[in-house]
């Protein structure tokens, strides 16, 4: 979609004026300076695992800029996904959901089935493993 590409275009022009910004701090500052996390899953068959992640986020990956990875942004991080047979199935993700309830419907609607929720102090979480094993744990604070 047009909006999906403008907002690309925004996001990368976003990016490089951080990263500038970044270069022009002294060292010893430039080192403490976090602009975003992104996670990483191994895949031992990335073309197969790229269809299902793109049913997980409900769309195609960002960013494809080598054969071996395919990149996903959001506004508070990303997630890598890396052809590396050796490390797949051994990769864990946790999304922090406002409704678990909510991400559940997502899911179901994407032929995904989320795991029975469990309660911990901080958070109701449910599970989801992908083709390689690698886990997704989606999170709802308490509050």
């Amino acid at each position: 979609a047009t909006d999906d590409v403008e907002r690309g275009v925004v996001d990368r022009a976003e990016a490089s004026a951080a990263w500038a910004a970044v270069a022009r701090l002294p060292d010893d500052r430039r080192r403490a300076v976090v602009l975003r996390f992104v996670e990483e899953m191994s895949t031992a068959e990335i073309g197969r695992a790229h269809e299902w992640y793109a049913r997980l986020f409900g769309r195609a990956s960002d960013w494809h800029p080598m054969a071996e990875l395919y990149e996903w942004h959001f506004p508070n991080g990303g997630v890598q996904l890396v052809a590396d047979a050796a490390r797949a199935g051994r990769s864990l993700l946790t999304v922090v959901v406002g409704s678990l309830d909510d991400a559940r419907h997502e899911m179901h609607t994407r032929d995904l089935v989320l795991g029975p929720a469990a309660g911990g102090d901080f958070a109701a979480v449910a599970q989801i493993a992908d083709p390689d094993g690698n886990r997704i744990t989606f999170a709802e604070p308490r509050t």
